[in-house]
């Protein structure tokens, strides 16, 4: 081959090179710019959930996860603390795998507000927040459920809430009704008072949840009777007035009696 004809092949081969340099580069200019490498340390802490409602004495579990500045994750050292109103605390921790921790929180025996934190030893930290309730009402029991007053005299009856474990509730509000008035009626402390003879629920209300107690109005037994005048003389054919005094136990007069 003479020189002037492979000198020009060796200059095409080198044009075509220099094309092939510039595409490449103009490619690399249109790429996304790659995030510089990490070195896999904690970066971020996530607890989940971020809001807890719980009402007394119940429990759950928060988890944190740790990740590295490229959402990867990360090894971490998690201690958990608690503060608030509420006395929740952490019962237990663990560790299910890396980068996560799992703490164990056990809600305390008063209604507020308690903060978990999660504090890395990095110094990374997240917070939750866990709001404590008392138990809704599950039942009411109205005791005595069956009771017998006489007209004008009085009759206590206790109302007691539970929880759907059956445990007793406190500082809950009752409120008391009676369904027949004009029979027997109950104060907010549920005091019935006999009004009439007859029969009446007394029924008594806590967070929707209600029970009831019948009750049962006499009248006051009689205990004397007095005929006045004690004695008479009438002739054949005449007719002489008298009159009959009722009395209870007490002394106390009686009207409306047959």
């Amino acid at each position: 081959m003479p020189y002037m004809h492979k000198l020009a092949c060796r200059l095409a081969l080198l044009k075509n090179a220099i094309c092939v340099v510039a595409a490449l580069a103009a490619v690399s200019c249109k790429l996304e710019p790659r995030t510089a490498p990490t070195n896999g340390s904690l970066a971020r802490l996530s607890i989940s959930p971020i809001l807890v409602a719980l009402h007394l004495n119940q429990s759950t579990d928060l988890t944190v996860q740790g990740t590295d500045q490229a959402g990867d994750m990360a090894p971490l050292s998690v201690t958990f603390s608690v503060r608030g109103t509420a006395g929740g605390q952490i019962t237990d921790v663990t560790s299910p795998g890396r980068g996560r921790a799992v703490g164990h929180f056990k809600a305390g025996q008063n209604p507020g507000q308690d903060s978990v934190i999660a504090v890395d030893t990095s110094g990374v930290a997240d917070t939750a927040v866990v709001i404590v309730t008392p138990p809704p009402v599950a039942s009411v029991t109205v005791t005595p459920s069956t009771a017998t007053v006489t007209v004008g005299n009085t009759t206590p009856f206790v109302a007691t809430p539970f929880d759907s474990a059956g445990t007793i509730l406190t500082n809950r509000t009752i409120t008391w009704s009676s369904a027949t008035p004009a029979v027997a009626t109950v104060t907010a402390a549920g005091v019935a008072s006999g009004v009439a003879p007859g029969s009446a629920s007394i029924i008594a209300t806590s967070e929707s949840k209600s029970d009831t107690a019948v009750l049962t109005v006499i009248n006051v037994p009689v205990a004397s009777v007095t005929v006045t005048p004690a004695s008479a003389t009438v002739v054949v054919g005449a007719t002489a007035p008298f009159s009959v005094t009722l009395r209870d136990a007490a002394g106390q007069l009686l009207t409306g009696r047959v």
